[in-house]
Formats: structure tokens, C-alpha cells, sequence
């Protein structure tokens, strides 16, 4: 992604609670409340190699994949999509546990990696973001006074500092 400094002003950082997954969606679901343009260049090209950091069906892909599902679900949905959605979450789970080579061993990580989702969604609010946490709606023009906030920041493309 490419953002420019102003966004960050105004919505404040991807949220550290992530760590990795969902880290990047959350931001831009954020950006999106917030009024922002998002946009999509179907024609640019970006070569990753997949899961070089932890690995592809990894004990680790499982947990944050999972916890960060269910915290994401937990943070943006509204209450009645949160009761139809994470019975689907836990549906996919319980498919992907199949194809594990130890199905048992992926089955309790990804339980215990969906509880823990579910109670990172009632910690402490994450300190990088700066406007408040909602579930729905576009966030009031006011979400963004505070302190050590610029109460003007341009969203049109004038912001000279990239």
C-alpha cells in the first residue's frame, strides 16, 4: 500500500494488536469511515513471496490468522453480524483443521487462537489509534480532536509531505 503521511495523522497507525493479518484491512476499513478515498490499481504488480515470514499452514499462521479474524469480526462488526459471523469463522476453522497433517494439534491451537481473538477484542484500546473504536457508521467530524491531533489536515491531495 502506499499512504501518504496525512492519513496517518488522521486515522492514526494500523493497530499493533494484529501483529501480522488483518493489520492492513483494519486500517483501510478505518480510512474508509473516516471519509477517505481508497483506491485500487488493478494494473500495478507487487511481487511477495508468500508466507516467508511464518510460513504456509504454520502453527503460527493458524493462530494469528484465526485471532486476528475473530478480533477483527469482533472490533468492525455490529453485534447481530458478530452472532451470524463467527459461527461461520469457526466453520472455516474446523475445514481447515481437516487438511492439517495433526488435525487434533491445529484443532486446539485454532480454539485456543479463537478465544483469544475474541478477549484481544476486549483489552485495552490500542494506543496508536487515534480516533475512536466504532462498529459501525462513519466516524463523527469531530472523532479526530484531541490532543497532539492537527485539527486541519488536507485530505485532497495537498499534502506536500509524503
Amino acid at each position: 500500500m502506499l499512504i501518504k503521511k496525512g492519513v496517518f495523522e488522521r486515522i492514526g497507525l494500523m493497530d499493533a494488536k494484529y501483529f501480522v493479518y488483518f493489520d492492513d484491512t483494519d486500517f483501510c476499513l478505518r480510512a474508509r469511515r473516516a471519509g477517505m478515498k481508497l483506491v485500487y490499481l488493478p494494473t500495478a504488480r507487487v511481487y511477495h513471496k508468500v508466507s516467508s515470514l511464518i510460513g504456509h499452514r504454520s502453527d503460527l499462521h493458524l493462530r494469528y490468522f484465526t485471532r486476528n479474524h475473530v478480533y477483527y469480526v469482533m472490533k468492525n462488526f455490529r453485534p447481530w453480524m458478530i452472532l451470524y459471523y463467527l459461527p461461520i469463522c469457526q466453520a472455516h476453522v474446523f475445514r481447515r483443521c481437516l487438511i492439517a497433517k495433526n488435525k487434533a494439534q491445529a484443532f486446539f491451537l485454532a480454539e485456543k487462537a479463537f478465544w483469544e481473538g475474541f478477549a484481544l477484542s476486549y483489552s485495552e484500546p490500542n494506543p496508536t489509534e487515534l480516533v475512536p473504536r466504532t462498529a459501525w457508521g462513519p466516524l463523527p467530524p469531530t472523532a479526530h480532536d484531541g490532543p497532539g491531533v492537527p485539527q486541519s489536515i488536507p485530505v485532497d491531495g495537498d499534502d506536500k509531505s509524503h
